[in-house]
């Protein structure tokens, strides 16, 4: 039997995702969007942000991080279009390779965090559809025949040592402020220092990337029960 995030997830993408125009094999998210006792809801599909490279990344042992900022806004042919909403959730997986596990941790769109151990990407996947579902605006706040759009921003890095000590710190503070990590990096001990400077050394740097989906109204979206 489904859970009611798993029968969500399969039923909005059934109904509206989405597109970004980008070019096929974008290394970007997708949304899907529809209605949900009477506000506007999104599922964010992960699934083009693990890509080949990151996943070998993964079997060597290297975090993946992610941050994600989702901002509805409301198009205006004649003036500037009004942003109305922004959101942000945060995640990252770990190898545990002694347990031959994945560790993935959360901060969803309402700030709410978790930390949980799975087998393999799917289910990381699976984990990540549970948790970047939310409603985003009350129908009230939507003209039904003006066009709305999100934009979305993404960044990927390479995890410090640190950030993967703290599961905590890193999800409700990010990379932390200069002077906290000058901090941690005086009580390390020197294999720690050595450890933390190779493993970043050889991981990944930051990528980023902005975009916009199509536009869309609310009267075309279908209600999801």
């Amino acid at each position: 039997m489904r859970s009611r995030s798993e029968s969500l997830v399969i039923a909005a993408a059934a109904l509206l995702l989405l597109g970004t125009g980008a070019a096929a094999g974008a290394e970007e998210p997708r949304i899907a969007a529809f209605r949900v006792a009477d506000s506007l809801a999104i599922v964010v599909d992960c699934a083009d942000l693990f890509t080949p490279r990151r996943i070998d990344r993964l079997d060597e042992g290297y975090p993946l991080s992610y941050t994600l900022h989702v901002s509805l806004h409301r198009y205006d042919p004649l003036w500037f279009d009004t942003r109305l909403q922004t959101l942000s959730a945060a995640f990252r997986v770990i190898p545990l390779r002694w347990e031959e596990c994945l560790d993935v941790a959360v901060r969803d769109f309402g700030g709410r965090i978790s930390s949980t151990r799975v087998e393999g990407v799917d289910d990381v996947l699976l984990e990540l559809e549970d948790r970047l579902f939310t409603t985003v605006a009350p129908q009230n706040d939507l003209h039904p025949q003006r066009e709305y759009y999100f934009g979305v921003e993404v960044e990927y890095r390479n995890l410090t040592l640190e950030d993967v000590k703290s599961t905590e710190r890193w999800l409700r503070e990010g990379a932390g402020s200069d002077s906290t990590a000058d901090v941690m990096e005086r009580t390390r001990s020197v294999g720690e220092q050595a450890l933390g400077f190779l493993w970043e050394l050889a991981g990944l740097k930051a990528e980023k990337a902005d975009f916009t989906t199509d536009r869309f109204r609310w009267s075309d979206l279908r209600r999801l029960e």
